[in-house]
């Protein structure tokens, strides 16, 4: 009776606690001093002792409570947690693996990342076709547009230099005769022939290196080639016809003088004689002309002489020693003047058989 009256005062002294005093009536209060003191006066006595033993006990009891302590959970994971595994593994893994597990490449892709790179790498498959493109069409020779095209300006490019050599008739007739009495005209033709040979030249030289095209090119080339000799020795013939007037333009040498104009006279003399002499070795070489050549300059290392004897016969008043002379060099360029008109006809032949398998040639 006296443990349950017990029981009912430590219920009766915690009425707002029932979840803390029925755990402690279940399990009893805990072990210690003032606990086995109770039962001891429990045992001994029930009298006024008694009353001052429940105080005890119950001043006891309440003691005994403790408040009630939360029990903390376990430390929760941070919220990074994953990510802090993450970098510890990219840190621990090699350089040789391939990615981490749970954090690829894959997954770092954004929209704006995946775009991007297929712009980069869209332009960089269309540099390389469009070079690729460009290359095959060089290899083939720009195209069969572009060689047609300039198969066309070939084709009139060849009628010009066939038309310019035309114009060349009337000329290469003058030289046929031995008299180029025309040479603004034959140095016109000529400069137009050079002209055309070397447009024709020109459009050849757009011709692409291939197996068709090079035969065209290889004769176009020659035809140039051809035509330009052809002009080189039409000029040089109009400028060697020429300079050989000038220097055959020489004055009427007196047979007798008086002492005052035989000054003037050796002045002239010496003039004409210096000016045939320096031009004798500026001549135009021409294989047709090379033998007039070497007469002319044959005349111009005897020049000196025949001034000489000259003077000397107009100082001694010696007309019949000074006609011999005057007339010696009258024969010598009658001479030269005579082969000269030889070697321009044979320049003439020359210059009409290249005429003629020019044109023809030309127009196949």
């Amino acid at each position: 009776m006296m443990s349950a009256h017990l029981e009912q005062f430590e219920l009766d002294l915690r009425p707002s606690q029932t979840p803390v005093a029925t755990s402690t009536r279940e399990t009893g209060p805990p072990p210690g001093p003032l606990t086995d003191r109770a039962d001891d006066l429990s045992r001994e006595d029930a009298g006024d002792t008694g009353s001052a033993a429940a105080q005890e006990i119950s001043h006891g009891s309440v003691t005994t409570l403790e408040h009630p302590r939360i029990a903390l959970p376990a430390t929760p994971p941070h919220v990074l947690a994953p990510t802090n595994d993450l970098i510890d593994k990219m840190w621990t893994t090699s350089g040789d693996v391939e990615a981490i597990d749970g954090w690829t490449i894959g997954e770092l892709d954004t929209e704006s990342t995946v775009f991007a790179r297929r712009v980069f790498l869209g332009t960089i498959a269309t540099i390389t076709l469009s070079m690729l493109v460009a290359t095959a069409w060089f290899a083939a020779g720009r195209g069969d547009a572009s060689l047609q095209s300039t198969l066309s300006d070939l084709d009139e490019a060849s009628v010009l230099l066939a038309n310019t050599l035309e114009e060349t008739q009337p000329v290469i007739v003058d030289l046929a005769d031995g008299d180029l009495a025309d040479r603004d005209r034959a140095a016109t033709a000529a400069t137009a022939v050079d002209a055309a040979a070397r447009a024709l030249f020109s459009e050849a030289s757009e011709l692409p290196a291939t197996e068709d095209a090079s035969p065209i090119r290889a004769e176009t080339v020659s035809l140039s080639d051809r035509s330009i000799a052809t002009a080189r020795l039409l000029s040089r013939t109009t400028a060697y016809s020429a300079t050989i007037d000038v220097m055959f333009n020489r004055p009427d040498y007196p047979l007798e003088v008086t002492d005052v104009e035989l000054g003037d006279v050796a002045e002239m003399t010496a003039t004409w004689v210096s000016r045939f002499i320096a031009t004798s070795s500026s001549l135009p070489s021409v294989n047709a002309l090379e033998a007039h050549r070497n007469a002319i300059v044959e005349l111009a290392g005897r020049m000196p002489d025949w001034q000489s004897r000259y003077l000397d016969s107009l100082r001694s008043g010696d007309v019949p020693t000074a006609g011999e002379v005057v007339g010696e060099l009258e024969r010598a360029i009658a001479g030269l003047e005579k082969d000269l008109a030889t070697a321009l006809s044979a320049v003439a032949d020359e210059l009409d058989d290249q005429r003629t398998a020019l044109v023809a040639d030309l127009a196949g």
